[in-house]
């Protein structure tokens, strides 16, 4: 038995409605002619059911799968994705949790496989590789359960949400520093920027990365793919607090150069 309303008019609220009602009263007969309404796999569905709202956009909010002697439930998570910039359309802004439990229990202790599932777009951007992974509960509600594995997703996002405002504000604070020649910069995830360095006669790039913690400067060739690291500030900082760090690493900086300059009369040689 599946549930779902991706065919029908998801305007029409009064319609939906209706339907939704049907859909859950026949799934309780369901439930009394498979299940001993006394079992707590029986009681754990239908709080689940009774506790849901009812439609949420165009589809039902969750789906119920009975298969052989498992009950799969699946519903989109109730996240707040609009903390977080994403670079993705709406429609692979989507979560959904997955649980899986067996009705035919003798004993009372009751065990979930929970599978969170989203596109791949979507997992690399909000780094949820930790959520892949099969979690299992023992004894829990059903519904508690849910509410456990969508907490620990809004709190993923969450975090992630204030790391990305933190690398938008030192990024703003590059952008309005005077004396600074931004040549490009990541206007979406503000991961990444970089500016012009002049060194007497020759000119290198400064190349930011910013992670969750922390900015890294490095020291890039326009001349040569060489590199090198300059230094790195918290991300809580901002553009001045990186630019004192650089200019305290004059030796380091000059140790570069001369690295650049070699490879360039290397390749010179080469050439020649």
């Amino acid at each position: 038995m599946r549930t779902g309303l991706a065919q029908y008019d998801s305007d029409n609220e009064t319609e939906l409605l209706n339907l939704v009602e049907k859909l859950k009263h026949l799934y309780y007969e369901y439930l009394a002619s498979s299940l001993n309404k006394s079992s707590l796999s029986y009681k754990n569905i239908s709080s689940v059911l009774d506790s849901l709202p009812r439609v949420s956009g165009p589809l039902l909010p969750h789906e119920i799968v009975l298969c052989h002697d498992l009950v799969h439930f699946c519903m989109h998570l109730d996240v707040d994705l609009s903390r977080i910039q994403l670079n993705l359309v709406p429609e692979k802004c989507v979560i959904t949790l997955t649980l899986t439990m067996p009705y035919s229990h003798e004993k009372s202790d009751l065990d979930y496989q929970c599978r969170v599932l989203m596109g791949p777009e979507l997992r690399d951007q909000i780094e949820a590789n930790f959520m892949n992974h099969p979690k299992f509960g023992q004894d829990k509600p059903m519904l508690k359960y849910i509410r456990h594995i969508t907490s620990r997703v809004q709190s993923h996002i969450d975090i992630l949400a204030t790391a990305q405002r933190l690398r938008q504000r030192f990024l703003l604070s590059l952008l309005s520093t005077s004396g600074v020649s931004v040549l490009d910069w990541d206007a979406f995830g503000f991961r990444s920027a970089s500016f012009l360095y002049s060194s007497g006669a020759f000119h290198w790039m400064v190349r930011l990365a910013l992670g969750s913690t922390e900015v890294t400067a490095r020291l890039v060739s326009i001349y040569t793919p060489f590199s090198c690291p300059l230094t790195s500030v918290s991300l809580e900082s901002d553009a001045r607090g990186l630019l004192v760090k650089l200019a305290n690493a004059e030796r380091h900086r000059h140790q570069c150069v001369r690295g650049f300059l070699a490879e360039i009369v290397t390749n010179e040689r080469e050439v020649g």
